[in-house]
């Protein structure tokens, strides 16, 4: 029963970090590559990014470490 136990809180854990950072990552990286991109202002509104971050985060993590270093790099 321990183990159950611990194995879905695991699972929570992780849902809840993909959720939470996948979000914050894919707003902090579609806030810095789309007026790049199009030359426009833009803006990522949070909840969306944070829906979106259920599906995206696996990618979105990584590339916001990557536009990290783009963007402190180019400094």
């Amino acid at each position: 029963m321990k183990i159950m136990k611990k194995f879905f809180i695991g699972i929570i854990v992780i849902l809840v970090l993909n959720i939470t950072l996948g979000g914050l990552t894919l707003q902090y990286t579609l806030n810095y590559w789309v007026p790049k991109i199009t030359n426009e202002k833009f803006e990522a509104d949070f909840w969306p990014c944070v829906v979106a971050g259920v599906f995206l985060g696996e990618f979105s993590i990584p590339a916001a470490a990557i536009t990290w270093v783009i963007e402190s790099s180019s400094d």
